[in-house]
């Protein structure tokens, strides 16, 4: 047996025994089916629009209870094929599948190792998957050649300065425990038994209030890599494909650090970090925050894709040249009751909920199709130099900050 596919099995069944993350207490689902795809596009730099069509194909490989719910419900008009190994998470996904109205969504138990797709996805989403299989590579190759020339292939992968503890802890509960049955029990004996004092003592005091299937998942998991993002840039690019920005992950929605770059207030020294292309100041960013850095979070593109090549320097210009105008939209609320299921809590509600971030609220506000965002920027007196104008655009029109759409001509 490929030991990929042993391991994808094993996999399957801990996620079987220990679904992670459980069912979501509320779901949002935009009332605009173009809204997310155009984001998205933004998020890479297409302020036209183009690289995600709303009526396209996306593909959640290993979708787990709830991503491939989230990614139906964002985007509606498209055909959404969600997998994974775990017949656990299927089964939950498939009572909110139901329970959503989603007919857009069809969910499929599959093994990455034994995916046949062809070209057949414009949006791919893999997060929190590559690295539970000793080989990535095989994974990702089939991934890759799923999808479509332009299409946006969002991954993530475990950054191996966020893991350190996690990663020797399993390992150490593993040596004490002899049996994989005995695993569990093991783990949370010695999270409540161990007496030393040290930042791996510091995160299971946090821990051991967790329920089991959340310490699970952090603490015990059967198999895990980690990774630098030259790491993860090497591996990518095996496998044909091209590292084209970052995605700010889940619990890295603020400040500077979530956008892979520093602060530094020595002018010769920020001049030099700003000379350095993208790839090299992410490097930088990672060493230099460690355990602060954000998530190995990214889109990726195929490197044989029929596009101009995509930097943050372009993706600054395509922004200041575009004409936008702020997000108004309205989103249904979903409520998990019980064994009740999803009910609608809300019916209509608006998008987006949370303020703009205070330094961006001015130019929020004067936005106007009237005029393009460089010359609103000029008008209020906004600084644009690169680091602020990668902040902008991440925190106002990305689908994390969905607070600006441009209006192609």
């Amino acid at each position: 047996m490929n030991p990929s596919n042993s391991h994808e099995a094993v996999i399957g069944g801990f996620y079987t025994d220990s679904p992670y993350p459980w069912r979501a207490h509320t779901l949002q689902q935009p009332l605009d089916p173009g809204l997310y795809p155009a984001l998205l596009s933004q998020a890479v730099g297409d302020f036209d629009h183009r690289r995600i069509r709303p009526d396209g194909a996306v593909w959640v490989a290993g979708c787990g209870v709830n991503q491939a719910l989230i990614t139906a419900q964002r985007h509606p008009s498209a055909r959404v094929v969600g997998t994974d190994v775990s017949e656990g998470s299927l089964a939950l996904s498939e009572e909110g599948r139901k329970e959503l109205g989603l007919d857009n969504l069809e969910l499929r138990q599959e093994r990455l190792t034994a995916a046949g797709y062809h070209e057949e996805f414009d949006h791919i989403v893999c997060t929190g998957v590559l690295h539970h299989n000793p080989d990535p590579p095989a994974l990702l190759r089939r991934i890759a050649a799923a999808l479509r020339p332009t299409g946006v292939l969002e991954v993530m992968v475990y950054n191996t300065y966020h893991r350190r503890n996690p990663v020797a802890f399993q390992q150490a509960t593993r040596l004490l425990a002899g049996d994989t049955a005995s695993v569990p029990s093991t783990g949370r004996a010695l999270a409540a038994a161990l007496d030393i004092q040290n930042s791996l003592a510091d995160d299971l005091a946090e821990a051991r209030l967790e329920p089991d299937a959340a310490f699970a998942d952090t603490w015990l998991n059967p198999y895990e890599l980690t990774f630098t993002v030259d790491e993860f840039r090497a591996l990518a690019e095996r496998c044909g494909l091209l590292i084209e920005a970052p995605r700010i992950g889940p619990d890295d929605r603020s400040g500077t650090a979530a956008l892979w770059d520093v602060v530094l207030h020595d002018t010769a020294l920020r001049e030099r970090y700003e000379a350095c292309d993208d790839h090299t100041r992410w490097r930088l960013a990672q060493l230099l925050l460690a355990e602060e850095s954000p998530y190995n979070w990214f889109y990726l593109r195929r490197a044989d894709a029929p596009l101009p090549v995509s930097t943050d320097t372009t993706r600054n210009a395509a922004f200041l040249a575009a004409r936008a105008a702020p997000v108004a939209a309205a989103q249904r609320t979903w409520a998990l009751h019980g064994a009740g299921g999803y009910r609608v809590l809300v019916e209509s509600s608006p998008l987006p909920v949370m303020p703009v971030a205070p330094e961006f609220r001015a130019l929020w506000e004067h936005l106007t199709p009237e005029r393009t965002v460089g010359q609103t920027c000029t008008q209020l007196g906004l600084p644009t130099d690169p680091q602020t104008v990668r902040r902008m655009r991440a925190q106002l029109t990305t689908p994390e900050f969905p607070y600006v759409l441009s209006v192609p001509a």
